[in-house]
């Protein structure tokens, strides 16, 4: 299993291609993803007694310490980010409430439903990422580490859709939630990218066109994602067998 560790201490502010706000597109999912990748832990971990087969049930604690992996990190990352000033606690503490809230309130099928469609949004943004090669200028480490979260978000983008369907989960339910999850995402995610820009004393508005414009690959994200609506889609017919090349992690 591969257990890579970062040192984030020495990043420059303006790690991606020397563009501050190329840097918080990735430093401000960063901030809330260690809730995010704990909650579909969760929904793995909650399912786990009800799957007979011990071939599944080693690949989903695979996954769990994949997730766990990527989680460990990225704390030190936004460790990182709030020693430098970056920081948003109000919107950070929002967002973990609401995941909170959809634990304690949703069935156990609606919050698989939910973590399958964050997976299926991480792999659509690491496809376009990874493919459009956003960050291959970027500073070596930071390149590496995101390079390797996203690889492997590829790697394991079958394995919530799978839990799901086994669970006896169905079409409607499935594209409902991911509308919940896909609007919320977007909302907090970009209310804590504008954040990091105003902290960073930089133009909002040209902030909000790498958010939304033509070039934006948070858009081109967006799109790609929408397949998820088609009523037989399966991520497994993604074919991005390409993208998956760890021998170029050389940190």
């Amino acid at each position: 299993m591969r257990d890579y560790h970062f040192d984030f201490s020495s990043a420059p502010f303006a790690w991606a291609n020397n563009d501050i706000y190329l840097s918080h597109m990735f430093n401000a999912p960063s901030i809330v993803l260690p809730y995010v990748e704990s909650f579909v832990n969760y929904a793995v971990h909650i399912s786990m007694h009800k799957i007979q087969d011990e071939s599944l049930r080693e690949s989903y604690d695979h996954f769990i310490h994949q997730e766990s992996n990527h989680a460990r990190e990225h704390i030190k990352y936004n460790q990182s980010l709030m020693e430098n000033g970056f920081s948003c606690d109000v919107l950070v503490n929002a967002v973990r409430n609401k995941l909170q809230r959809i634990k304690k309130r949703w069935s156990l099928l609606s919050v698989l439903a939910a973590a399958a469609a964050f997976e299926h949004l991480a792999m659509s943004i690491s496809k376009v990422v990874l493919e459009g090669a956003v960050l291959n200028n970027a500073e070596n480490n930071m390149r590496c580490f995101w390079s390797w979260h996203m690889m492997e978000e590829v790697e394991h983008k079958n394995v919530l859709m799978d839990l799901y369907l086994q669970m006896g989960g169905g079409y409607f339910r499935r594209v409902t939630i991911y509308t919940y999850i896909l609007f919320h995402s977007v909302f907090y995610g970009a209310r804590v990218y504008l954040s990091l820009v105003d902290k960073s004393h930089v133009s909002r508005l040209k902030g909000m066109r790498y958010l939304f414009g033509r070039k934006s690959f948070l858009l081109k994200s967006i799109f790609f994602s929408l397949r998820y609506y088609q009523y037989n889609y399966h991520p497994g017919s993604e074919n991005l067998a390409d993208l998956l090349d760890f021998n170029l992690l050389q940190k």
